[in-house]
């Protein structure tokens, strides 16, 4: 009786931790995939490979639990299929792209389609403002003047064919050295009116840029806009400076500029 009674003694803890032990066999055995969707799965083996790759589990799948990686330029190894993308240096600050500047003659003034210059500052004529100048003792005035508020003296409307919805910018001719008024022709116009009752002296077209010149003309060199400087030569305070279409080139006038005026 104390025999049976040792030996159950003896049976009763083996047979407890059997299952324990066929339970963890078992787990060995069919633990050969690593899982990185379930929380804690794959062994510690496969806990170091996934430290090593990428957080965002690239792994995941694989045999063992290795993440799968490509040598890089450097040496090192990158995850594949972590998600990341590799910046083109378009549309960054230094990759953007705008409108570019309209290219002007040298020494000419900026293109401001829709302004002109008025007492130093824009005067906005596309919608209808008007520039009224007026020549003084001390030189002229120039006032910026709102839409239907005429001008008893010279007015400045243009400067450009992009101030005058499809026409071109003309300028009259009223002497040697000075500012004339400028207007814009109809659409339809291709050159500025020639000399007449209401042009004693003529016009001549206005221009900030070569493409609005020659539009009536297959000769190149009347497709330019030439910033010049005009003097009275019995007055040299008589002075104004103008961008004009090129002039037919003559005998006196190996420049392209209007009489009496020198290219800058």
């Amino acid at each position: 009786m104390t025999k049976l009674a040792t030996l159950l003694a003896w049976l009763v803890p083996v047979a407890a931790v059997a299952p324990m032990a066929l339970a963890h066999c078992g787990g060995d055995d069919s633990n050969t995939t690593f899982d990185a969707g379930k929380p804690g799965s794959g062994s510690s083996s496969g806990s170091a490979s996934s430290s090593s790759g990428s957080s965002g589990g690239s792994g995941s799948g694989s045999s063992g639990g290795a993440s799968t990686v490509t040598p890089g330029t450097d040496g090192s190894v990158t995850p594949v299929g972590d998600g990341s993308t590799t910046p083109t240096g378009e549309g960054g600050a230094d990759g953007s792209t705008g409108t570019p500047p309209t290219p002007v003659p040298e020494g000419g003034a900026a293109s401001d389609p829709g302004s002109v210059v008025c007492n130093g500052a824009p005067c906005d004529v596309s919608t209808g403002h008007t520039c009224c100048y007026t020549r003084t003792d001390g030189g002229s005035t120039e006032t910026c003047v709102a839409p239907n508020g005429g001008c008893d003296t010279s007015t400045i409307a243009c400067n450009e064919a992009a101030d005058c919805n499809g026409g071109i910018c003309c300028q009259t001719i009223i002497g040697i050295g000075l500012q004339g008024s400028t207007f814009c022709t109809s659409a339809s116009a291709k050159t500025c009116p020639a000399t007449s009752a209401m042009y004693p002296q003529g016009t001549f077209q206005a221009c900030r840029t070569d493409d609005e010149c020659g539009r009536n003309s297959d000769a190149g060199a009347l497709k330019r806009c030439v910033p010049q400087q005009c003097t009275n030569p019995e007055n040299a305070s008589a002075t104004v400076m103008v961008e004009a279409c090129a002039a037919p080139i003559s005998a006196g006038n190996d420049a392209g500029t209007l009489g009496f005026c020198k290219p800058l």
